[in-house]
Parts: C-alpha cells; sequence; structure tokens
C-alpha cells in the first residue's frame, strides 16, 4: 500500500495535476488478453491479485492522501458475482464514511464498476470533476496500515485532521471493519471466555487494583461476534457498526469488579459476580466461594464447606 499511494505524491512525472486510482484483479486480467481497457489519462491502474482482499480502509487511505477519486473493477469470472457482492458492500460503507465527514459527491468519489466483459473493450468514466478532499503530500507511503479495523481508523484521522470534521458519528453496516462492544454488567460474572476467544486482544480481562479489569479497544476490534458466542450468560452484544469517536480514543473500561484476594498468598479468588452465580446454579449457601471464607481452597483445604453427597444406589451385601 506503501508503494501504491506514492504514487499519488507530487512528483515531476505526476506533476501536481488531478488523477485518480483504479484498482482492478490482477489474476485474471492477465490471463485474458481479450481484456481490453480503454482508460483515460488521467487514472493510475493499479493490479491487485484479487478485489476481494481490498478493504474499505485501503479505498479510504487513498482518498485520505490526495487522490481525487477511486474505482474498483469487480472480477468478470465465474466467481465473480460473489466477489462483486464483497466488493459492492465495502464500497458501499466507504461512501457512507464519506458522507458522514461530509462530501456530498462520495457516490462519485469511490464507486466499483460492473465486470469487464470478456470480449472486446469498455471504456472507463472519466475522472469525475471534483477537488481532492484533502490536500496531496511528499510523504504518502509512510507508516500506512493495511489491516482493518486500523486501516480505516488511521484514514478517519487523516480525514478529521484536514477537514475539520466531526467525529460524532458512527455507522452501522454488514461491511463495517470496526466493532462495537456492548457488555451488560448485570450479567457479566468475569470468567474471562469471552477475552480468550478474541482473536485481536480487543477484549482483556486482567487483575489489577483489587479486582478484576474488563477492557476493550475499538481500534482492535473486528465485528467477528466470537465473544458472544462464547459468553455462558449472554452478556455481549456485538455490533458490525464504526464509530469514528471510538476508533480514536484507546482502550477503555467496560468493568472494574473487586475480588477478595487470600491473605495467605495473595492469589485472587473468585469475584461477587462469580459466587453468586455459582450459589445460584449449584442452590447451596455453604460453597467455598463464601465471603467469610479467609483463605483460597490451594492455602487451606478445611475452609471448604464439603456439600454432603447422598447416595443414590444401596448395594446389598451378597448372602442368603
Amino acid at each position: 500500500m506503501g508503494a501504491i499511494l506514492a504514487t499519488l505524491a507530487p512528483s515531476p512525472e505526476h506533476g501536481p495535476g488531478r488523477y485518480g486510482v483504479l484498482l482492478h484483479c490482477s489474476t485474471h486480467s492477465e490471463d485474458d488478453s481479450r481484456l481490453q481497457w480503454e482508460v483515460p489519462a488521467d487514472w493510475v491502474v493499479l493490479a491487485v491479485p484479487c478485489v476481494t482482499m481490498v478493504q474499505p480502509g485501503w479505498l479510504l487511505a487513498l482518498l485520505a492522501r490526495g487522490a481525487d477519486a477511486v474505482g474498483v473493477l469487480a472480477c468478470s469470472h465465474a466467481d465473480g458475482q460473489m466477489r462483486g457482492y464483497v466488493i459492492r458492500d465495502r464500497v458501499e460503507f466507504s461512501q457512507h464514511v464519506l458522507h458522514a465527514l461530509g462530501d456530498v459527491h462520495a457516490d462519485r468519489r469511490v464507486w466499483v464498476n460492473g465486470a469487464v466483459a470478456p470480449h472486446g473493450s469498455q471504456a472507463l468514466p472519466k475522472l469525475p470533476d471534483l477537488e481532492p478532499l484533502v490536500p496531496r503530500r511528499a510523504d504518502l507511503g509512510r507508516r500506512v496500515p493495511l489491516t482493518e479495523p486500523a486501516a480505516t481508523a488511521d484514514a478517519i484521522r487523516l480525514f478529521a485532521s484536514e477537514m475539520g470534521t466531526s467525529m460524532a458519528w458512527s455507522i452501522t453496516h454488514r461491511a463495517s471493519p470496526a466493532g462495537t462492544v456492548e457488555l451488560d454488567v448485570d450479567k457479566c460474572t468475569v470468567c474471562g471466555a469471552c477475552a480468550r476467544a478474541c482473536p485481536t486482544n480487543a477484549l482483556s480481562i486482567d487483575h489489577g487494583g483489587g479486582g478484576w479489569v474488563m477492557s476493550w479497544d475499538g481500534a482492535s476490534c473486528v465485528p467477528c461476534g466470537f465473544c458472544g458466542a462464547v459468553c455462558p450468560e449472554g452478556a455481549i452484544r456485538v455490533d458490525s457498526r464504526t464509530d469514528a469517536t471510538l476508533l480514536q480514543v484507546g482502550r477503555t473500561v467496560l468493568l472494574h469488579d473487586t475480588t477478595p484476594v487470600c491473605p495467605r498468598c495473595g492469589r485472587p479468588m473468585a469475584n461477587p459476580a462469580m459466587a453468586d452465580r455459582l450459589r445460584e446454579r449449584l442452590g447451596v449457601d455453604g460453597i467455598f466461594l463464601d465471603a467469610g471464607v479467609p483463605r483460597c481452597p490451594e492455602c487451606d483445604a478445611d475452609v471448604v464447606t464439603q456439600v454432603p453427597l447422598q447416595p443414590r444406589l444401596r448395594v446389598r451385601p451378597a448372602g442368603p
């Protein structure tokens, strides 16, 4: 992506003139010599292995660094229809972001064309007569994140700093590269299943400050839904939503639950929410998680109140 953006930087070759970026699938177009494109001179044509790898953040990054417009050509082969749906959703999401930033020409600024016909030629649209949203700079190719949602977050930050637009907006869309998490603190027992399932470490549970701290980083969250799927209490809801503010604020605390510690070894014991939930599930009051227990089970097993088991089967001694 750094090399791609470097082509947009002011240079003796391109000068300060206007031009857009056209992304297309290189795998099939190179194998089919019948694909002939009539490309206007003001488009910079860039090939990618597959258009489905093009993320919303890539489209926005090109515009955030001075491109006048960005176009995508969908694949024309047998599986191109599904690929076309994927990239169309991402282009649509990018248009929503531009609208939120105040661009009234978002549908002309970034677009996806129909698949190129395998016979004959197809003329590409002319570069729209639009001024770039932000001025071009000479350092375009530096430190460009490729992964999502970092790529989208970085582009939004550049837009906001250059355009002076508000960050108080959010977009719910199935192609959103970012997710948001809502936690029901009344249901959460801080068991840690969600943090263990999170593939990007957006959710984290740590012990400190006298209790368990559950935190979340919006700039790392992808709307995979793994955390909600594994939560035994149904306490987490994940939405496919990009919140411009949450992408920039960093890690935030969702829940801070006080946790008793063993006075002998200092290890944390079960938090009150977990203890209450176990009492509710087991239907007993005298379990070792009771607040009156002075030590953890590892230090003093004698403090564990054993619940007597009632035998269900009585075996009679052999004999007449």
